[in-house]
């Protein structure tokens, strides 16, 4: 049974990163987008707007603008996975609570091995209600 329970564990906590990577990598594309045009803008108004600016060479202005795409597609990940974590820490903590308050109601004293013992039961419960 320990087997059994070990290999749950790992398959939803192998979804949990799945997820998580998946949520961090949409994020990552759309910011690396959306500053690197906000960039390339940038650089397009500097070119005809400053004469300085129109000497560089083309590397240096690729540079520029890889520089903020670089920052939009970091941000907006670590933006994203924090936002994921915090949703996800907020889900945890509210369970986390309910279970408390069921078992402590029943008489049992809630330890992590109740809780997850109690979160199996509620997931059944919702499996066979559907």
């Amino acid at each position: 049974m320990a087997s059994v329970t070990s290999s749950e564990t790992r398959a939803r906590r192998r979804a949990e990163v799945d997820r998580a990577t998946e949520v961090q990598t949409r994020a990552a594309i759309f910011g690396g987008l959306q500053y690197g045009l906000v960039g390339a803008g940038a650089a397009t108004i500097a070119h005809y707007s400053w004469p300085a600016f129109r000497k560089q060479t083309l590397a240096g202005k690729a540079f520029l603008v890889s520089i903020v795409g670089i920052y939009g597609f970091v941000m907006n990940a670590e933006s994203a996975l924090m936002a994921h974590e915090n949703a996800h820490r907020k889900a945890d903590g509210n369970m986390r609570r309910a279970a408390r308050a069921e078992l402590t109601s029943r008489g049992i004293v809630p330890t992590e091995t109740e809780i997850l013992k109690w979160q199996r039961e509620r997931e059944t419960r919702t499996e066979s209600a559907n």
